[in-house]
């Protein structure tokens, strides 16, 4: 959504923002989702989980639906089994980076969520990490604290 800067208003996408009798106006309805932007979250239809320790790590992605209580499927696995990893996603894929495998990893493995498939490998963390908690924003990943691999 664009935002537009005039000398008597303030343009947000096809609405206007202005001084008018009694302060400020908008001709517009104001509604959160208004300002996203094209970015949407994954997270209206299902969720995922990769990874886990059942004894050993584990590989095997699940989906569970949002919309009805019914059991997780599987749909596909990371590129190597392991437990702890940090996940993070954008609007069509998501992220599990790092985890124990072991030993600490440090692959950042890639997932679509419009078919069920097995992950790719599409880098590596600067450093092997497990544990971590995983953050997104519109244009990054990212995974914060956990437990660095010292070996």
């Amino acid at each position: 959504m664009a935002i537009k800067i005039f000398p008597d208003r303030i343009q947000i996408g096809n609405f206007n923002l202005f001084e008018g009798n009694g302060g400020i106006q908008f001709d517009g309805q104001a509604r959160a989702e208004n300002f996203l932007g094209d970015q949407k979250f994954q997270g209206t239809i299902a969720g995922y989980r990769g990874g886990g320790y059942s004894p050993g790590a584990q590989s095997g992605i699940e989906k569970f639906s949002f919309a009805t209580n019914s059991n997780a499927t599987s749909v596909g696995n990371l590129t190597q089994g392991r437990y702890d990893p940090a996940g993070a996603q954008s609007s069509t894929h998501g992220y599990s980076a790092g985890g124990r495998s072991p030993p600490v990893a440090n692959t950042i493995d890639k997932f679509l969520f419009a078919t069920d498939s097995n992950a790719t490998d599409v880098g590596d963390l600067e450093t092997q990490v497990a544990g971590g908690a995983g953050c997104s924003s519109q244009f990054n990943a990212y995974v914060v604290g956990g437990i660095a691999s010292v070996s």
